[in-house]
């Protein structure tokens, strides 16, 4: 079996109780975190929870979100592009993101036999091991750039959002362990005071 990728198992754990995250973490406790990091790492959390947990309408905000970041980049980079072009980047690299599985190996990087339904040795053939599917070509994202401009445009936004993602994820799970340590925690013994006749109370 091929080791699932730390955010396949984030968002399992989100469902359920998974990623080692004790079995004290209910449910509640998830959302919560989850919330929590929201509020500090929008663009992650629209990517993780639109590509892990399959939300259509985070979809769409990620997409608008990638597009104003997208052109906010070119400007401060002083790349000369379209508005327009900027948003079809953007739309691009969002879509192929989404789904950037391999899907000849299903993102394993290694082939399947299929008589025998087990991962070979084999290396993919059509990702050449990398697991991912193959990046459109410049005609096929209908931008008239050179290849390698449009490689690199596409790379950049793509690692953008990749590194939101993890900044994110890694939120996720460090507040969800604080939060169990947190409530593990014994409760501060109160002190009782104990009246004797020793006290001078009659």
């Amino acid at each position: 079996m091929t080791p699932r990728t730390l955010a396949e198992r984030l968002a399992t754990a989100l469902a359920t109780d998974d990623l080692l995250l004790r079995e004290a973490a209910c449910d509640l406790d998830k959302i919560i975190v989850s919330g929590w990091s929201a509020k500090t790492r929008e663009l992650g959390s629209l990517a993780f929870w639109s590509k892990y947990l399959n939300d259509g309408y985070k979809a769409r905000q990620l997409a608008d979100t990638v597009r104003r970041m997208a052109v906010s980049r070119m400007r401060q980079q002083r790349r000369m592009a379209r508005r327009e072009e900027i948003h079809r980047l953007a739309d691009i690299v969002v879509a192929w993101w989404l789904h950037d599985k391999c899907p000849t190996c299903q993102g394993r990087g290694l082939l399947v036999l299929r008589d025998q339904q087990v991962v070979s040795n084999i290396e993919c053939g059509s990702c050449h091991g990398s697991g991912l599917r193959r990046l459109p070509t410049p005609d096929e994202a209908g931008l008239d750039w050179e290849e390698a401009l449009f490689v690199r445009r596409f790379t950049d936004v793509q690692l953008v959002i990749d590194g939101a993602m993890g900044s994110y994820m890694g939120g996720v799970s460090r507040a969800l362990r604080q939060r169990i340590e947190n409530r593990d925690e014994p409760a501060p013994e109160r002190a009782v005071l104990v009246r004797t006749h020793d006290d001078g109370i009659d």
